[in-house]
Parts: structure tokens; C-alpha cells; sequence
């Protein structure tokens, strides 16, 4: 082999030099990758993002929460201002959730007419003294309702409300399901759990502005009774600046009580006024 035939293996060998010069990187072993998930924080990640759904009867399974929605299919007959407070000052994860249609006030009134006529027949063909009073209250529900509409002072509107829950185990939910209920009960409400329709309740809840139990949880009502259940009347003091003073903590709402006594636009004079009962230590406040 002269110099030229050197020179061209060297560049171009042959096909079997090629394959044994290549056996070696075939064989070569690669490098081993580390698993990065191992060094995850599951527990933070599982809270913001669970990994799990499980769709039950009378609740859901997401992750490490069990939730429950119950869907109020009836109100009471007459309402004061801030009757829900009972409601939002328990303890646990409750979320009322609320939606508010309008209704044809000419439709409203057609419906308020008959039921009018239809419980007057009833109670002319009833004699049980229950029967008649529980008649007699839809009839004045009813008259209610058309009295204020002539009034011109509401509205007519169609609202649902469903109760969001949620908890760390399926007892502590059960327990908090039966604390909520008997209050709901108390308010004269009627709780109903969605059997068999965990899913369209559960999306009820969430902030995408569709209510999927619009059929089961629609109530005749004016803007009078709604606004009633609006949190706009719930007593919080709490303000929060590098110069405010912690005056303690609120009662119903485990709240603090914060104060800036230097912000003449919020707090007109720095007077206080502390009440107890004898034995509460008011001379050294």
C-alpha cells in the first residue's frame, strides 16, 4: 500500500473498519439520570394541585379534600338583616355560593294569581287545622309579594343558593354536613344533598358563572329577600398599617380588631369606650 492508499483510508475507510471503529460507542454505556421527582415536595404540590378525583354519590374526592354541596330548596317566609349571620360565623370551610336571575315581572304576577286561587280552592275543600294554616301561609307569602310589587319597591327575581364544604376527612365532613344542616334548618331553609349529582353541584360552586342545578334550586323571590342574604352588614374592624394598634380579637369571627388612631379620614377621635361585667378587670384596661 503506497502513501496515496494510506491517505484515502485515512479519510474514507472501509465499510468493515467503520463498523468496528463504531462497535465501541454502541456499546458505550450512557449516563445515568437522576429522578427529579423524588426531590418534589409532594405534600406542598398535592395541596395546590391534586393528582386525584373520585366522584361519589353524596360527595367528592379531590386529593387530599372531601367536599360536599348542599343546594337550598326552600327560604323562609320573612327575613331580617343579617339573618345568615349564624351561617357564615361557623367554623370550617363554608362558602355560600348565590346566583340571581331576572324574571318576567308579567309572569311573576300570573303565578302569584293562581297560586292565590289554586290554595284558596284547597282550603275551602280542607278541615285539617295544619293543612289550612300551612295554605293560608302560602296565600300570605303570595299576597306579600304582589302587595310590594304594587308598591313599586321591588322586583321580582329567581334565586339559588348552594352551600360549599370542605374538609380533611369524609367524618369530619359528615360532622360539619350535620352542624351546617341543623343551622340551615333552624333559618327555616331546607338543605338537600344532590344524590347521584356530586358532579353538576360541585361545578355550581366554582367561579365559571354556570349553574349547572339551576332546575332544582330556582326560588320566586324579589331583590327585597336577596339582597338580605348579601354579607354587607357583618361587623369587621380591621385595619391593617405599620401604625395601627391590635385592639383583640373578634368574638363571632375570630377576626382581629385593628386600628389606626392617626388616620383622621377613618377614625374621628381616639375615644374608647370598654364595657364588662363585674370582674372582667376593667380598671387596669
Amino acid at each position: 500500500m503506497n502513501f496515496g492508499d494510506k491517505v484515502i483510508d485515512l479519510f474514507m475507510p472501509t465499510k468493515k473498519e467503520s463498523q468496528q471503529n463504531s462497535e465501541p460507542a454502541v456499546n458505550k454505556q450512557k449516563p445515568e439520570v437522576e429522578d427529579f421527582t423524588k426531590l418534589i415536595d409532594r405534600d406542598s404540590l398535592h395541596s395546590l394541585f391534586p393528582f386525584s378525583w373520585e366522584q361519589y354519590p353524596t360527595y367528592v374526592q379531590s386529593g387530599e379534600n372531601f367536599i360536599r354541596v348542599l343546594a337550598i330548596a326552600d327560604y323562609p317566609k320573612r327575613v331580617y338583616g343579617n339573618w345568615l349571620s349564624e351561617l357564615k360565623r361557623k367554623k370550617g370551610v363554608i362558602d355560600i355560593v348565590q346566583y340571581i336571575d331576572s324574571a318576567s315581572n308579567n309572569s311573576m304576577i300570573t303565578y302569584y294569581k293562581k297560586t292565590i286561587q289554586n290554595k284558596e280552592a284547597q282550603k275551602l275543600n280542607t278541615f285539617d287545622p295544619y293543612k289550612k294554616k300551612i295554605l293560608q301561609n302560602y296565600i300570605d307569602s303570595a299576597n306579600m309579594q304582589l302587595d310590594k310589587y304594587l308598591d313599586n319597591s321591588t322586583t321580582f327575581v329567581y334565586q339559588h343558593m348552594l352551600v360549599y364544604l370542605r374538609a380533611n376527612s369524609l367524618a369530619e365532613l359528615d360532622d360539619l354536613t350535620e352542624n351546617v344542616k341543623n343551622t340551615l334548618i333552624k333559618l327555616q331553609m331546607k338543605p338537600l344533598v344532590p344524590v347521584k349529582a356530586t358532579f353538576q353541584a360541585f361545578w355550581s360552586t366554582m367561579p365559571i358563572n354556570e349553574n349547572l342545578m339551576g332546575d332544582y334550586t330556582y326560588k320566586e323571590s324579589n331583590t327585597e329577600v336577596a339582597s338580605s342574604m348579601f354579607p354587607f352588614d357583618d361587623a369587621e374592624i380591621l385595619d391593617l398599617k405599620p401604625r395601627s394598634d391590635i385592639e383583640g380579637v373578634n368574638k363571632d369571627t375570630n377576626s382581629l380588631i385593628a386600628v389606626d388612631m392617626l388616620d383622621r379620614n377613618k377614625t374621628l377621635n381616639q375615644n374608647q369606650v370598654i364595657i364588662g361585667t363585674s370582674g372582667s378587670a376593667r380598671p387596669p384596661i
